[in-house]
């Protein structure tokens, strides 16, 4: 079990850090080098444009599986800091169920989408496969979902023991009040 856990994080990693990491680095390899042909050489490069356009779309996606998974994505801290601990959680909850759903709903369409782009289109001059440049999306939402479903588990967790600690201080309290 530890292999395979092992297995599942470098996984993981590659998908969600090492893929856009490598993504930017090419991509600003690959821009650099397309202005240097256009500028200095004046022989634009025909292909170089796909290549950045696909490698945008992965550090866009990919990345945003990381931050999906490193809860850095938009919170109201507004609503959140003036609230209790256990409204919070409720709130983190609510919302996380709420992008649960939302990508559930992505699965299917965007599977479809996929499949149909590898059966039929592909990018004029370095003939990518379209399903190749919409793999990411399909990734990011199965990732997020797992990473939301994590997210509600702790957050139940922490909301049962909240109101387990909130219970025993409420007996402690009514303990001592009778024995006054």
């Amino acid at each position: 079990m530890k292999v395979l856990s092992k297995i599942l994080k470098l996984v993981e990693a590659l998908i969600t850090l090492m893929i856009p990491l490598a993504s930017f680095v090419l991509l600003f390899i690959l821009f650099v080098t397309q202005v240097f042909f256009r500028y200095v050489l004046k022989e634009p490069l025909s292909w170089s444009n796909e290549l950045i356009t696909v490698l945008y779309v992965f550090i866009v996606f990919f990345g945003s599986a990381y931050t999906a998974k490193s809860k850095d994505h938009m919170v109201f801290p507004l609503v959140h800091d003036k609230s209790t601990k256990k409204t919070q959680i409720i709130l983190e909850i609510i919302g996380n169920v709420i992008l649960t759903i939302t990508f559930v709903l992505l699965i299917k369409p965007s599977i479809e989408k996929m499949i149909f782009y590898f059966n039929t289109a592909s990018t004029p001059v370095l003939h990518i496969s379209y399903g190749f440049i919409v793999l990411p999306i399909v990734i990011l939402v199965i990732l997020s979902i797992v990473y939301f479903i994590q997210e509600i588990i702790v957050n139940i967790n922490k909301f049962t023991m909240l109101k387990q600690a909130g219970d025993a201080e409420g007996i402690e309290k009514k303990a001592k009040e009778f024995n006054n």
